[in-house]
């Protein structure tokens, strides 16, 4: 009988790990390719964590669940990596305002909302 009762409960413990994946990150939809994708596609999503001066401390979210950790340093047009990888290259700023960026082979393209409100109010022309 305890065989059973034991079996049972282990049963139930399984189904209980086995529920619903947990919703996939709003936020900002951005241009990437993760895992060996060849083509940009917008497909990851990015957060905002919190803007201190001209810096702006970001969460990217893959597809497949994965995530980056970067401060864009908008004074130097600069990604910096905080969880760890190795550091961003092909740091460029694309012609609609973009930035452009590479982590450990995977590509990113930082939407203009992030870049121009990571860069501040800008002076109005007189």
């Amino acid at each position: 009988m305890s065989l059973r009762i034991s079996s049972a409960a282990l049963a139930l413990l399984l189904v209980a790990g086995c529920g619903e994946q947990s919703p996939e990150p709003g936020g900002v939809t951005m241009d990437c390719a993760t895992g060996g994708a060849a083509d940009l596609a917008p497909v990851c999503s990015v957060y905002e964590q919190k803007a201190m001066d001209e810096d702006a401390y970001l969460v990217i979210w893959h597809p497949d669940g994965g995530f980056r950790r970067v401060r864009y340093l908008a004074a130097d047009k600069r990604v910096e990596v905080l969880d760890g990888a190795e550091q961003a290259s092909g740091v460029t700023q694309e012609a609609d305002g973009s930035l452009a960026f590479a982590i450990d082979g995977d590509r990113y393209r930082l939407p203009v909302d992030f870049v121009n409100r990571a860069a501040g109010p800008q002076p109005t022309p007189q």
